[in-house]
């Protein structure tokens, strides 16, 4: 049944479609938790010393044990930050939104149209959210922090 959910065929499309998608952008896919090696170790140990019915991800837990912080290696759930962000596009971010859109450094290098900016800065406004446009933010951030 492991084998089964590690190697579920929809799932292995939907990777083989991200490699395609990240190639096509210059870019490599990489997820660690579908590293061949770890494939294999999880499969070779038995069952009890990966999950347990109330210990979900047990093994990787334990493995980051001093290594992470206490309170963020055993939470359970998933942290969403959509509110967040969406706090910050409305009312908290606007000088610094403003600021990162106007003469982006992500338009002088042709990764995104700078005229397009402003109008999904006011749909992510509106309430709507459009896709792109936080991963834009992220690397004109990252593009003035690393690479002028």
């Amino acid at each position: 049944r492991r084998y089964e959910l590690i190697f579920f065929e929809v799932a292995l499309r939907a990777v083989l479609d991200l490699e395609r998608f990240f190639a096509h952008q210059g870019l490599v896919f990489a997820d660690p938790w579908a590293d061949r090696r770890l494939t294999e170790f999880v499969l070779a140990i038995p069952q009890d010393q990966v999950n347990r019915p109330s210990e979900n991800k047990r093994l990787a837990r334990r493995a980051m044990d001093g290594v992470m912080p206490e309170p963020a290696r055993q939470k359970i759930g998933k942290i969403y930050l959509t509110a967040l962000s969406q706090y910050g596009l409305r009312t908290g971010a606007r000088d610094t939104i403003n600021q990162l859109i106007t003469s982006p450094e992500i338009a002088a290098r042709g990764y995104v149209d700078a005229g397009l900016l402003p109008e999904l800065y006011a749909a992510a406004q509106d309430g709507r959210y459009p896709g792109g446009f936080l991963e834009s933010l992220a690397l004109e951030v990252w593009l003035r922090r690393h690479w002028r």
